[in-house]
This record gives C-alpha cells, sequence and structure tokens, in this order.
C-alpha cells in the first residue's frame, strides 16, 4: 500500500478521533504519521504496522496484548503509548510524539556524540530500562532508531517497545525478509535463538549504541546478517576506555562490562549501570567510584583473550562495594534502611502507619551515633523513584532501596489488626544476600498510641547491631507527645518532600497547633518557609524555635536544625546593627556545622544543600583570597551536586547550581572551568597560560552548556516546577536563543497549574529583553488587571521582586510613570515589607523608581535629586544600612544621576562604591571636563576610546552606560560617527540589570531620540526619520513624563518631511 493509500486508510478508520497530518517516517516494521487528536487537542504519533503481520491471527493477537502491556509503561524516557487497536486489517498504536529527531539522525548528521551528553542519554536510557524490566517487559529491539532525543527537554526515549516480542517466532516475517531484532545491535543470546530472554539482553545492546556513539562505527559490522550474529557471539571490541580515552572512565566500565558474551558478567540491572555511569560525573576525591576506577588503571592490563569473565567480575565486585558500603567500611549491620511497612488491613486509622513506621524507625535508629541510617526524606525519594509509592514494596525492589542508599541491613515490616489489637512485625534482612536475619512482633490495643510499639523494635534492632538493648529509644520524647501532631507532621513532610511548600507548610501548622513543642514540626516548617519565600518574622521564629527545642533531637536532626539557623540568619539581615561582619559569621558558622554533618554522614540531601548554600551566599569581600574565594566557589557547586545525586528532585540545588554555570558562561566572567573545578582569572598572563581567548571560550561554552544541561534535568526531574522552566528559558536566554526562551515558556504555560502571575511574567521579562517593549507592556498590563495582591502573594518572594523589577523596567521602557506608580502600590500591597529585609517597601522603591524616571527623560527634578544624593551620601559614608547596600548595588541609577545632573557627589561615588572599577576613569574624566568646559582636554580622551564595536559585548550597568557617555563625549567633540556608533552597538539583550530596577531601558528607549539629533548632524535624514518614528513607536503607551521629548520627536519629523517638499 502506498503511503498516500495508507493515510487515507487511516483517515477512513481513525478520522473521528485522530486528524492524519502527515507521513514521519517509515522503516521495516511499518511507518509513522503525525496525528491530532481531535478530543485531546494534543499532537500524536500513530505507528502502523507493516501489512502482513495483520493478516496472521496468532500475531495480531499477540501484538494487540502486548501493546496493552506496554502502555502501562510511564517513564519520563520512555515514550507513553496511548492506545492501540486494529481496523480494518490494519494493527496501529497511537503513542506520544517526541520533538527532535532520533539518535540514528544525530550520528548520521555528526559522526559521534559529546562525552558529556552521551554519559547522560546512556544513564536515562539505562534507568529507562531498569524500569521497564521491574514491570516485566524486555524491549529487544534497543538501537539508535529506537532512540528519539526530545528537541524541547533534551531528554533520551525508548520507543518501540514489545514490537520484537510480539512478532518473534513469526514465519511471515522471515518470508517477508525481515530480520526480528537489528542484526547489528543483538545480544550474544539473541544470536544463537535463545527462548528465554531478559534484560540483560537489553543492556548489551544500549552498550552496543554506547560505544557508537563514542567511537562513531557500530561494534559489529558486516555485510551480512550470518557475519554479524557470528561477530557477536565471537569478537570482543578494544575496552572503550583504550578507543576513546576522553570518554569518561566510570562509563567507559560501564558499558566494558555490559558487552560481556556472558550475560552473567553483565550488569544485573539497568539502575546498576546507570550508577557506575552517575559516578563519573562529579567523580569526588577518594570517593567509591573513584578509587575503583583508579585501581583497575592501576592494574596491568591482561590479554586479551582473558579480558571477561573473572577479571570483570572481581573487579565490578570491588566497584560495588566501593560505591555503596560506609567510608569507614563498617560492620554492615549499622547502616540501615527502613522502607515502608506493609498494611494488612482495611481499617483506615491505621494506614499513615505505611510510611509512619519508616519516620519512627529512622528517627529512634539515629539517636544511635555509631549506626547510620537512611533519612526519611530520602527513603521516601527512592520508593516513589522505584515507582512503588502506592504498592507494596517486595523484597527485591526493597533491596534496590537500600543499596542505592548504601544500607547493609533492611528493615521491612508489616501492620495488621484485630478486633481489639494493632500488631507490628519487623523483619532485618542482609541486603547483599537478601537473606533474613530476624524477625519480631509486637502488639498493642488497637485505641493506644503505636509509637511504643516502634520504640520496642528500635530497641530490639540497636540489639542486632550491636547496641545496648537497654539504649533510651522514645519516638514521642523525641518527636511529639501528640498523635495528631505527628501524623500532621508526617503529612507535612510528605508535602515539602514533594516540593508543595505551601501545603507543607499548613500540615507543619497543624501539627505546631497540636504541639508548639514539637521541635522537628518548626524545623520543617522553617524549611517551606525559606525554601518558598524566605521572608517574612515567621520563617525566622520557626528556624530559632525548632533550635530552642532541639536538645531532645537525634545528633543528625540536632546539626541540620542549627545549621539551618545559622544559614537562616546568615541570609536573612536581621542580625540588627552589627551589620556585615556578623552575616558572614553566621554563615561561616553554618559551614562548620554542616561539614561535620556530611562528614559523619554523606548521604544526608539536606544537609549538602545547607553546606553548599553557605558557602554560595559566602561573596567575595575586601580581603579575600582569590585561591580562598575560589575553593569556597568549588565546594558550594560540588555541594549541590551531592545533594542532586542524592535527591534528584532538590529544587534549589538545581536553581543555584544553573545560576552559578549561567554566571560562568558570561562573557563578563572570571572565573573558567578547569576540569571539574572552578579557577579564577587574575591576569592576562594566565589568561595566555591556559590557552588564551580561544580556550576562554571554548570553556565560557562548556559552562553554557553545562548550566542549559542542569536546567534540562530540573525539568525533566519535576516538570511542575515553575522554576525550572524559568531556569531553562534563562538558559536559553542567555545563550541567545530568544524563541527558545519563549518556547520554554509558552510550553509551561500550557500545563496544568503553571499558567499563574509568576509564569506570565517570565514572558514579558523575555518580551522585554528581546527589545519587544510595547508588546511586554501589553502583556503586562492584561497580566496585573487579572491579579489580585492574594493571587501575587503566592508566588515566591524571590520571585516576587523579579516580577515587579521587570513590570518597573517595562513601564519605564515605554515611559509611563503613571503604571510605575501603580505598580509600586500594588506590590507595597502584598508586601508592605520588603522580601529578606525589615525595610519598608515603599522606601526601597524611592530610591529606584527615581532612577527611572531620570532614564525616561534625561533630567531630574528636585525632588528626585534629593533622592538620589541621599542615596549617594550613604555609600560615600560607608553605613551599612539596607538602602546603602542597594544604592551600592544599583550603579546604573546612580550613574544616570550624574549624567543628568554633572554633580561630582554622584562621580565620586561611583568611584568609591563596590563595581566602579568596572567604569573606566577616562569616561568619567572626559564628561567632568565638559562640565568644566575644558574640552580640549575631553578631545584627548576621547581620543583614547576602543573602537565602538568593542562594546558589543557589553553589558548594561556601568560596562552598558559607558556606551552612552561616550556618545555623549565624542558628539560634544565632533566625533559624530563614532557617537553614532557608540549608540547603536547596544541592545536589550545585553543588558544587566545591577538592582532591582535598570534604567538602561529607558535610556536605551530614549536613545533613539538622541540617534535622531546625530543622525541630522551627519546628514542621514532616512535615518534620522526612523529613529524618531521609533521613539514615538515605543513610547506610545507613554503619559505625561515623556510628552515633552515626543513633542520634540514629533516636531523634528514636521521639520524633516516638509525639508522634503
Amino acid at each position: 500500500m502506498t503511503h498516500d493509500a495508507l493515510r487515507s486508510a487511516l483517515d477512513a478508520r481513525l478520522g473521528e478521533q485522530y486528524e492524519i497530518e502527515s507521513l514521519l517516517g517509515q522503516g521495516g516494521m511499518g511507518s509513522v504519521f503525525r496525528a491530532m487528536d481531535r478530543t485531546l487537542h494534543r499532537p500524536v504519533a500513530i505507528k502502523v504496522i507493516s501489512g502482513d503481520v495483520a493478516l496472521n491471527p496468532q500475531l495480531k493477537e499477540r501484538f494487540l496484548l502486548e501493546a496493552r502491556t506496554v502502555a502501562k509503561l510511564r517513564h519520563p524516557n520512555i515514550v507513553a503509548v496511548y492506545s492501540a487497536g486494529e481496523a480494518d486489517g490494519l494493527l496501529y498504536f497511537v503513542m506520544e510524539l517526541v520533538p527532535g529527531e532520533s539518535l540514528r539522525d544525530l550520528l548520521t548528521r555528526e559522526g559521534t556524540v559529546a562525552p558529556e551528553r552521551g554519559e547522560r542519554i546512556l544513564h536515562e536510557l539505562a534507568m529507562a530500562l531498569d524500569y521497564a524490566h521491574a514491570n516485566g517487559i524486555v524491549h529487544r529491539d534497543v538501537k539508535p532508531e529506537n532512540i528519539l532525543l526530545d528537541r524541547d527537554t533534551g531528554r533520551a526515549m525508548l520507543t518501540d517497545f514489545g514490537v520484537a516480542r510480539a512478532l518473534e517466532n513469526s514465519g511471515n516475517m522471515t518470508g517477508t525478509g525481515m530480520i526480528l531484532g537489528s542484526p547489528r545491535y543483538m545480544s550474544p543470546e539473541q544470536a544463537t535463538g535463545e527462548s528465554t530472554i531478559d534484560g540483560r539482553s537489553d543492556l548489551y545492546a544500549l552498550a552496543l549504541v554506547g560505544y557508537e556513539m563514542f567511537t562513531g562505527k557500530p561494534v559489529v559490522d558486516s555485510g551480512n546478517v550470518a557475519g554479524m550474529l557470528v561477530k557477536h557471539l565471537t569478537e570482543t571490541p578494544k575496552p572503550l576506555g583504550e578507543a576513546v580515552p576522553k570518554v569518561p572512565e566510570g562509563t567507559a566500565v560501564a558499558i566494558d562490562r555490559a558487552l560481556a558474551k556472558d550475560r552473567d558478567q553483565r550488569w544485573a540491572t539497568g539502575r546498576e549501570m546507570a550508577e557506575v555511569i552517575a559516578a563519573s560525573w562529579t567523580p569526588t576525591p577518594g570517593s567509591g567510584a573513584t578509587r575503583a576506577i583508579g585501581a583497575m588503571k592501576a592494574k596491568k592490563a591482561p590479554p586479551k583473550a582473558a579480558l571477561g569473565g573473572a577479571f570483570v567480575a572481581i573487579f565490578m565486585s570491588l566497584l560495588t562495594v566501593f560505591i555503596t558500603s560506609r567510608d569507614d567500611g563498617g560492620d554492615p549491620r549499622k547502616s540501615y534502611a527502613v522502607v515502608p511497612f506493609d498494611i494488612q488491613s482495611g481499617n483506615a486509622d491505621v494506614q499513615w502507619l505505611r510510611d509512619g513506621a519508616v519516620n519512627m524507625l529512622t528517627l529512634a535508629l539515629s539517636q544511635w551515633t555509631d549506626l547510620q541510617v537512611m533519612d526519611y526524606e530520602r527513603t521516601l525519594k527512592y520508593v516513589a523513584d522505584a515507582g512503588v509509592e502506592d504498592r507494596r514494596v517486595d523484597l527485591e525492589r526493597a533491596q534496590e532501596i537500600a543499596r542505592r542508599g548504601g544500607a547493609g541491613t533492611l528493615v521491612m515490616g508489616s501492620v495488621s489488626t484485630t478486633s481489639d489489637s494493632l500488631l507490628v512485625t519487623a523483619r532485618l534482612y542482609d541486603v547483599k544476600s537478601g537473606k533474613a536475619i530476624n524477625t519480631a512482633t509486637r502488639a498493642a490495643a488497637l485505641a493506644a498510641d503505636p509509637r511504643s510499639l516502634f520504640d520496642d523494635l528500635a530497641r530490639y534492632l540497636l540489639d542486632v547491631a550491636g547496641g545496648s538493648a537497654s539504649a533510651s529509644v522514645d519516638v514521642a520524647r523525641q518527636t511529639t507527645t501528640s498523635l495528631t501532631a505527628y501524623r500532621a507532621y508526617l503529612d507535612g513532610v510528605r508535602y515539602l518532600n514533594s516540593w508543595r511548600l505551601a501545603q507543607a507548610d499548613s500540615a507543619l501548622q497543624v501539627a505546631i497547633a497540636a504541639d508548639s513543642t514539637f521541635a522537628l514540626a518548626h524545623h520543617k516548617r522553617a524549611l517551606a518557609l525559606g525554601w518558598g519565600d524566605g521572608s517574612g518574622p515567621a520563617y525566622l521564629d520557626a528556624a530559632r524555635r525548632a533550635v530552642e527545642l532541639s536538645d531532645r533531637l537525634p545528633p543528625r536532626q540536632q546539626a541540620l536544625v542549627r545549621g539551618h539557623l545559622a544559614l537562616a540568619e546568615g541570609l536573612s539581615g536581621q542580625l540588627g546593627a552589627s551589620g556585615a561582619a556578623d552575616l558572614r559569621a553566621r554563615l561561616r558558622e553554618a559551614q562548620r556545622i554542616y561539614e561535620e554533618l556530611v562528614a559523619r554522614d554523606s548521604l544526608v540531601a539536606e544537609g549538602w544543600y545547607g553546606l553548599a548554600d553557605a558557602y554560595f551566599h559566602d561573596q567575595l569581600a575586601p580581603g579575600d583570597s582569590l585561591p580562598e574565594y575560589s575553593r569556597r566557589l568549588n565546594r558550594s557547586i560540588y555541594g549541590f551536586r551531592r545533594a542532586i545525586e542524592i535527591d534528584s528532585t532538590f529544587h534549589l540545588a538545581y536553581s543555584h547550581l544553573v545560576q552559578q554555570y549561567q554566571g560562568l558562561s558570561s562573557p563578563q566572567t572570571q572565573g573558567i572551568l578547569d576540569g571539574d573545578s572552578v579557577i579564577i582569572l587574575q591576569s592576562r598572563e594566565q589568561l595566555e597560560a591556559m590557552g588564551g581567548l580561544a580556550e576562554f571560550e571554548r570553556r565560557r561554552m562548556r559552562a553554557r552548556d553545562i548550566g542549559l544541561e542542569m536546567a534540562r534535568g530540573w525539568v525533566r526531574a519535576d516538570p511542575d516546577a515553575p522554576t525550572s522552566h524559568f531556569a531553562l528559558a534563562n538558559g536559553y536566554f542567555g545563550a541567545g536563543l530568544v524563541d527558545s526562551a519563549l518556547a520554554v515558556i509558552d510550553r509551561a504555560l500550557r500545563r496544568p497549574g503553571l499558567d499563574a502571575p509568576g509564569m506570565r511574567m517570565q514572558r514579558v521579562s523575555f518580551r522585554l529583553l528581546a527589545d519587544q517593549p510595547v508588546e511586554a507592556y501589553a502583556e503586562l498590563q492584561e497580566i496585573l488587571a487579572s491579579t489580585t495582591p492574594a493571587t501575587f502573594r503566592r508566588i515566591p518572594a524571590n520571585e516576587r521582586i523579579t516580577a515587579a523589577a521587570m513590570a518597573l523596567n517595562t513601564s519605564a521602557a515605554v515611559g509611563n510613570a503613571a503604571a510605575i506608580e501603580r505598580i509600586v502600590a500594588f506590590v507595597e500591597s502584598v508586601d508592605p515589607v520588603f522580601p529578606f529585609t525589615q525595610s519598608p517597601t515603599r522606601e526601597i522603591f524611592t530610591w529606584y523608581t527615581a532612577g527611572l524616571r531620570v532614564g525616561m527623560t534625561g533630567s531630574v527634578t528636585g525632588a528626585d535629586r534629593r533622592l538620589l544624593a541621599a542615596g549617594a551620601r550613604r555609600v560615600a559614608s560607608g553605613s551599612e544600612g539596607l538602602m546603602a547596600q542597594l544604592a551600592a548595588t544599583s550603579g546604573g541609577v546612580t550613574f544616570m544621576a550624574y549624567l543628568a545632573t554633572r554633580d561630582t557627589l554622584f562621580s565620586n561615588t561611583i568611584r568609591r562604591m563596590p563595581g566602579g572599577a568596572n567604569i573606566q576613569h577616562t569616561d568619567l574624566d572626559a564628561l567632568e571636563a565638559l562640565t568644566r568646559g575644558d574640552t580640549a582636554t575631553a578631545r584627548d580622551l576621547a581620543s583614547r576610546y576602543t573602537p565602538p564595536d568593542s562594546l558589543k559585548t557589553a553589558r548594561f550597568g556601568f560596562a552598558g552606560l559607558r556606551a552612552y557617555a561616550r556618545a555623549e563625549v565624542l558628539a560634544a567633540v565632533g566625533n559624530t560617527d563614532w557617537a553614532i556608533r557608540y549608540l547603536e552597538n547596544i541592545a536589550p539583550p545585553r543588558f544587566n540589570a545591577m538592582g532591582l530596577a535598570e534604567p538602561g531601558f529607558a535610556v536605551y528607549t530614549r536613545s533613539f531620540l538622541t540617534r535622531g539629533t546625530l543622525y541630522e548632524r551627519a546628514n542621514q535624514p532616512d535615518k534620522a526619520i526612523g529613529a524618531y518614528e521609533e521613539y514615538l513607536r515605543r513610547t506610545a503607551d507613554g503619559d505625561a513624563i515623556v510628552e515633552p521629548l515626543r513633542r520634540e520627536a514629533r516636531a523634528s519629523l514636521t521639520r524633516l518631511r516638509d525639508s522634503r517638499r
């Protein structure tokens, strides 16, 4: 059947549900069409299987059975199957449409895949296969053609699950010349026709794909099928690390083992393979993976014939020990994981004990200082990853969870009831062997507080672990005597773990209302507030109350509570008059507490995040050495990465990492990547020794790519988190891909629950930065008209600040001062006290709005001049007050004040403020010379200016405003051509806001009026007319504040047009 005939047939049979749009491709097993689901309004792909299959009743039945099984798979790296069926002789299945290309397309175009991207693809696919295998499904045809690369998210996705299985052993297939499973990617057991194929066959095929990605050549190639099958059985490829030395060692080891001819020598599961690949991403000095891989390198390579069975098995068993064991190599009986208990009762009042058992036993066991226990939050995360969040956790899955957490002993259990009793049974297992170690059962009255049962069980477990059976274990004492409070606390922790911060806060407030002395409830509420808004007195109050009540907590929880308070106080700016030195002291105290914690227990995600955050905010200050600052920066990056390795949904760790890598990709960065570390460039000689500007640019682009991949990973980990989409969009925008950034926001807005003011304000931001101020302002007005203060208040505080800033900038860019005042009033109604401070919002905004008015008009009123001067004096006096800090970090406002007034108070302030070194003093000197009437000095200084094109990468703030300052100087000394070119070389995508609001957007709009004047002077009337018209277009929504300038533009247009008549 031709494509057109097949499309017509599909349309006739499925047209009521799907609109068939186009042919996407054709392969050996059928054709794929793009279609639109008429009911759900979503694009889909429809695969039609070869007509020969549909004629075979057995194959048809098997195909539909397999399709129903595959349709149950739901994994971010597996293409979802929505439905399948048979219609008038056509077998088809409807699946998710993945925008992008196949891995085969990429390899055909590029030849190879970069190691960083390749190992991410392999990791994702190994985890996808692990999930499918756990659900009883083997792919049987893993190959580049069946791996799709999502253009939007960067995900690698497996498709065509079950097709080969459905069509195997078909005489019809052989008759049509088709090979079931692709010979080039068959495992040895497939090649020999074994009837029992398991997941290790898929891992072999995945390794073949990986080897080809890195080398650019298939492992097995021959002119005929028989030759390929023989090579699978007889030939072993060169170790990947030798073939392509730049491939990370962990990834090379993972592929080499998966290519073992004997499937018993391969990885047992996709997760095992994925974990070894992941170990090479951010190797820790002295970490298990690093030590094991290093040990392999140190060994003398055996002859090729012996490279297999024994050596690989011994090596990989050592690697597994290193990865999964505790650093001290201690007794496995003293490293515990507790998984959710099996509730064998329909009594609704005991269902909470499924996860409650994990929390109670974990907390009780944690009080024993020699015992390492996988924390409750991480257990919930691993359970969710394993796909058993709402299902019974069997022994095999529990072992995987325990191994992932590095535990040697596993605690499982069950809860059952009789008419008047509650029975709890705990079972201990050795994780490695799966053998039962011991069992204990405790009973209590059904109406009693069940926590005493778990106290008894914990004492028993401590005895088994070698502790004292009389050890003090009292969950109620460590938590709360109120069962109502405890159950609400568990709800709050579950919400917090899934990043539902508002629900977490509500549940934790219920817990605190039931028991105000519940330390952990106060601590978790502080986290919910800090991770959300991080503002207001409630945040610090909760953190301080947690510390006050923490004396009964186990050591790990005490450290987390004390570390978080030190961090919160270091970040809050609420320590009173003692100022910046004390703020830094609190950050250093947080670093010390968290360092001690992760040294004792290296698998606490919250501890690593707190440590990284404390270093992240410990910024470069006077007196710091650059090597010491570099150490803090690297420690921060490492800590965030560790938090994500332990908990891949740790939102704020992604946020900070993306921010750090995006900073390292900036043209103005002084920090550059050196392997996995960052070094601070201190001299041009250091730059040249590193390889010069070309090498600098290469490393900057690598940082950009890592930042983008981090952001994509965040979107994959939690597509319902608005900030993950913000980060990815910002990454694309920073790379100059404005359309891609807008597309990310548009896709996010289509997700349920994400069409919120914060997300739509992000779109306004990109509109403005993409030099679309009129469109941005129109969208802004729609948002403000439909947003109430209560709705806006639900946006996290840091995002509210950003949204307010961009609303102010957008209004200034179109010249609407009244809109600015309305925005200030609106924000003030939401936050009377500015977030993260104790200062009134109105006081802070007063400074910025004065700067924006100067930017819009180029002149300053007496009242605004007094406001700006007061801020400058605070900076000049060295005051540590908030306004002085804000003024010092808002150099654009101060610089605008100087351009408008020529008051040396502002120029002298700029020279002294942080960042003032970024302004060449010759710019200020030239402007001051013009103010004195000393044109000769100004002309001499202007002759030293670099060509205008040198500022093409300049940012706004100090660096960007230099263009305006220089244009003014050049115009004054008669160099009109360079003055024009300086103005033409600034564009909004390179703006860099240095504070809450950036006057450069308003100045950029006004520059078209200045350009018109200069074009007239240069006798370029057409360009002058275009510039005046552009100014009028941009300020069409302006109000009285820009009306004098609009009259000037209209008068100039009339004069120029009249002169042509």
